[in-house]
């Protein structure tokens, strides 16, 4: 089964957004991350986020000759709310939580891109980003994914240079080697060139939170979810799945710029009481949505909240390489995810 989601925005100044990776800003690209520029994503399967958070690692390669990229600036209508929501999603195991937390980042052709940035991590480094006990990291629990974000500003390829006439001669050249049923020939495309190329991000900042629960009271949230639907669910009724009355681990609030002004503003005013226990709970903001203005201030941009890699199928003027291209490409994707 797969993962419940629930979306909950607060007032009309809220739109859904979504969490991951950190990198540092410099101008139109974060550390590795260069608009129109190709990787290989099989040669870094596994870890994919790491390498683009390397300053030292040269992962991408040019493929056009300007890559242009546009850039937004995703300016708040009003600047005492944060432009973002409130959203869980209820995943069933360590996978699916994987799933939930690399979601915003889409490789395109893939069915499991979350496995390209992760499926590499160890229990210990799941935790440390996780926030939670590598303990409770086992098919003995099930884990409610929390996430606050706001958007900054958006970067994407402009779409009037994706022609084959502004490819670099080089990439053409390159894709005259690849032979139809040659499978080596798209692979050695694939080192040489790249199997995608990026396309857009999203940067900004955010918040997360995992809590872990036991199998039958991860059931019983689920069938909550499933009979009175995820829109339905009080902020009284969230609040006390989401405690130590159900959940076995309570996850640290987790800031994703690593921001320590805020993961310490976070840690005093997410706090929550049950009789004699208290504990962090990003729930309280469904409560308390005046916290979100307070909290505005110290969200930053150095975050990338969403990235897309396309294919570099488009480079192909002849049809026949093209769909032999996108075929050997769909074949790899599909093995590497069940045996990545």
């Amino acid at each position: 089964m797969g993962n419940t989601v629930l979306s909950q925005a607060f007032p009309s100044y809220f739109k859904i957004f979504q969490i991951l990776l950190v990198f540092s800003a410099v101008d139109t690209c974060f550390a590795n991350i260069r608009i129109g520029f190709g990787i290989d994503v099989f040669k870094y399967w596994g870890d994919l986020g790491s390498y683009f958070n390397d300053d030292h690692k040269q992962v991408l390669s040019p493929v056009f000759k300007k890559p242009y990229a546009v850039k937004r600036h995703l300016e708040l209508e009003d600047k005492t709310v944060i432009r973002g929501a409130f959203q869980i999603e209820l995943c069933r195991d360590v996978p699916q939580l994987l799933e939930a937390f690399f979601r915003p980042y889409i490789v395109e052709r893939s069915s499991k891109s979350w496995k390209i940035f992760s499926s590499n991590w160890s229990k210990s480094r799941i935790s440390a980003t996780m926030g939670v006990n590598s303990t409770y990291l086992t098919s003995q629990y099930g884990f409610a994914y929390i996430r606050i974000s706001r958007y900054q500003e958006a970067f994407t390829l402009d779409p009037t240079i994706r022609r084959k006439k502004d490819l670099l001669p080089h990439v053409a050249v390159n894709t005259y080697t690849v032979m139809s049923k040659d499978s080596k020939s798209v692979m050695d495309f694939f080192t040489n060139t790249g199997s995608h190329y990026i396309q857009s991000y999203v940067t900004g900042d955010a918040l997360y939170q995992v809590f872990v629960f036991s199998v039958p009271n991860f059931l019983i949230i689920q069938d909550e979810f499933r009979i009175h639907g995820p829109k339905n669910i009080s902020a009284d009724t969230l609040s006390k799945y989401m405690s130590p009355y159900y959940a076995e681990n309570v996850g640290d609030i987790m800031v994703a710029s690593g921001n320590p002004a805020l993961k310490s503003w976070a840690s005093k005013h997410f706090l929550m009481q049950i009789s004699f226990l208290t504990y962090p709970s990003l729930v309280k903001l469904q409560i308390m949505p005046g916290l979100a203005g307070k909290m505005d201030p110290l969200l930053g941009n150095k975050t990338v909240l969403q990235l897309e890699l396309k294919s570099l199928e488009f480079a192909f003027r002849d049809p026949k390489k093209k769909r032999w291209y996108q075929r050997s490409l769909d074949n790899y994707l599909k093995l590497w995810e069940e045996n990545g």
